[in-house]
């Protein structure tokens, strides 16, 4: 397949034509197809089969692998500058794997994702099977990005939703953008009246402190350090900026009442 390269150069739809998914032929614009086609443009592909790809696959005019990318890879198109979405920074691709895999286990149950982004690790649990609902304070495209794969999308304060809502989650992954003592010590008491007894709660960004830019944001460092009364930890220093998986110590168990006694 032709790749763009580094060249300056403006392709005409004729070099560059339109293959998309919801269209019956090749748009080649009002010029027909060129002597020397650069390259398609698989429009809508992300969101339903494209015959267009899969018709110049078998002709051996572009070229595919042959097995299917990791379910990760396939949603890498929505990570930072993901497209339909504004600027933002995505899980890292350690902790990224280490959502996915735990998301296996809650197959066919509620999850709640917070810090939606442009919906990378949403698109991700919603393919493991996971019963989908996210929010942000934002949307950086994922209400477009995720539509057609059962979603639930929200743009609201993640402490707010979760006073104004009293559903159960077996998994709730945080990822914000504010991880400063005065937003953890509102939004981890709420966190806990929200999973369920065999559920988890994973925090990300738990060692962002550590990092030189970002020193002040310490709201979860008091974790790191001991586990909450009610809840087992297992924390995850790298790759940078961490994480820690969170779980009930028993089915009754509840989070510590006041989070000020265990900061530092």
């Amino acid at each position: 397949m032709r790749f763009w390269g580094t060249e300056r150069r403006t392709y005409s739809t004729a070099e560059f034509p339109f293959g998309r998914a919801f269209e019956e032929e090749l748009n080649y614009g009002s010029k027909g197809p060129a002597e020397n086609v650069w390259g398609y443009h698989f429009g809508h592909a992300f969101r339903a089969d494209n015959r267009h790809f899969r018709r110049l696959a078998a002709e051996g005019t572009v070229y595919w692998r042959v097995d299917d990318p990791p379910l990760i890879e396939r949603f890498n198109w929505l990570k930072n500058f993901g497209q339909w979405g504004i600027p933002g920074w995505s899980m890292s691709p350690g902790c990224t794997e280490r959502v996915s895999t735990l998301a296996q286990q809650y197959a066919g149950r509620r999850v709640l994702d917070i810090g939606t982004s442009r919906g990378r690790l949403a698109a991700i649990l919603a393919t493991h099977g996971c019963i989908v609902t996210t929010v942000d304070q934002t949307d950086r495209g994922a209400s477009t990005n995720l539509m057609q794969m059962g979603v639930q999308t929200g743009i609201s304060d993640a402490a707010d939703f979760l006073r104004r809502v009293d559903d159960q989650f077996a998994m709730i992954v945080v990822d914000l953008h504010d991880n400063s003592e005065k937003v953890w010590a509102e939004l981890w008491p709420l966190l806990g009246d929200h999973v369920e007894s065999d559920g988890s709660i994973i925090l990300y960004n738990s060692h962002l402190w550590q990092m030189p830019e970002w020193c002040e944001e310490i709201g979860l460092r008091w974790i790191t350090e001991a586990s909450p009364a009610g809840w087992t930890t297992e924390v995850f220093p790298n790759p940078e900026p961490g994480m820690v998986f969170c779980r009930p110590a028993g089915r009754n168990a509840a989070p510590s009442e006041h989070m000020s006694i265990t900061m530092r």
